[in-house]
């Protein structure tokens, strides 16, 4: 892989909050977070919270909006875009605080043991749900995972993982931080060059 390649890769949109059961902080500016195995109601959940505009989903390849207050509405219809108004479950969604302070909002994230997620051809924005998912033990058998991306909100890093010793070489030389966990209630950017799957 070129080093054009990885920098695309570098530049995809991969932000992450943590969350956990209930109370869930909204750092000031982007934040992704993760649904767990129930789907969200994005009205419910943040029409309270005046600094938050926009929340991003990314499904099939596709990115869908929702709005949170009437202007933005407004942008998302004149931008010929799709307005959704739940987070599917175990998907990653990706939110702009833009007040000057964080945000302490109310997210269930429960994930069944038993739960399985469907993995698409190409790039998938997935929830780590309420589970810490062993990233080497989870897909360091699966040749078609080309890499895992996360960013931790906190310290504004990038992580990213995969199982191709090209690509970690060429992490090592870019001095990308390299990260072996999702933490529970995160989300994570997965690109799959193989056919759909399914991972649990």
């Amino acid at each position: 892989m070129s080093k054009n390649k990885l920098a695309l890769l570098v530049s995809s949109p991969l932000l992450i909050a943590t969350v956990m059961q209930g109370s869930v902080t909204v750092y000031k500016g982007w934040n992704l977070l993760g649904s767990g195995d129930s789907s969200i109601d994005l009205s419910s959940t943040f029409s309270q919270y005046q600094d938050i505009s926009y929340v991003w989903t990314y499904y099939n390849g596709k990115w869908n909006a929702y709005g949170n207050n009437s202007s933005s509405k407004q942008k998302i219809i004149d931008s010929n875009l799709t307005s959704v108004s739940h987070v599917q479950s175990n998907s990653g969604f990706w939110i702009n605080n833009n007040g000057n302070s964080n945000i302490e909002i109310n997210l269930s994230n429960s994930s069944a043991s038993n739960n399985q997620i469907q993995i698409a051809k190409n790039w998938n924005l997935l929830s780590a749900g309420n589970s810490k998912i062993d990233l080497i033990k989870t897909f360091g058998s699966k040749n078609n995972i080309e890499i895992i991306w996360t960013f931790d909100n906190a310290t504004q890093s990038w992580g990213a993982y995969s199982n191709k010793s090209s690509l970690n070489n060429l992490m090592k030389t870019s001095y990308q931080r390299s990260v072996s966990y999702i933490e529970r209630g995160s989300a994570y950017w997965l690109l799959n060059n193989g056919s759909e799957s399914t991972i649990k």
